[in-house]
């Protein structure tokens, strides 16, 4: 079985296994890798999401759980609220957005142009932010 290495510098070089079962094990292994990249991918685009539509994360001063729960409450309700102003098309693309995809991507997907996905998504994020 041939099994394609990719590196980090962008180059391929191609191994022979001669093992069926070794070669299952490290291509599972290359799968649990891209996976693992994938998540982390996913979570920063996540928190520059976050970022770019100003909703701040971090650590809370207090304890008080009630409060927090309370702030948590309004916190989503702002956020729905924000989402309801949006068109079907741009919560549909930015909810791509946030998933990690690009805009050449969700253009692919919306059979549309890389910068009609990001002016959508532009407008988007400007309706989002004039409710915080």
């Amino acid at each position: 079985m041939k099994i394609t290495y990719r590196f980090i510098d962008g180059t391929e070089t191609i191994v022979e296994v001669a093992d069926e079962s070794l070669a299952k094990i490290i291509l599972d292994m290359n799968r649990q890798e891209d996976a693992k990249q994938h998540r982390i991918a996913y979570n920063e685009r996540s928190i520059e999401l976050f970022d770019e539509l100003g909703i701040q994360l971090g650590t809370c001063d207090s304890y008080d759980i009630e409060d927090d729960v309370q702030e948590e409450i309004e916190k989503r309700k702002r956020v729905k609220e924000a989402l309801s102003h949006l068109s079907e098309k741009q919560l549909r693309r930015l909810k791509l957005y946030a998933d990690g995809k690009t805009y050449r991507e969700i253009a692919s997907i919306e059979n549309t142009t890389p910068s009609v996905i990001f002016e959508s998504i532009s407008s988007a994020k400007k309706k989002f932010l004039k409710f915080f």
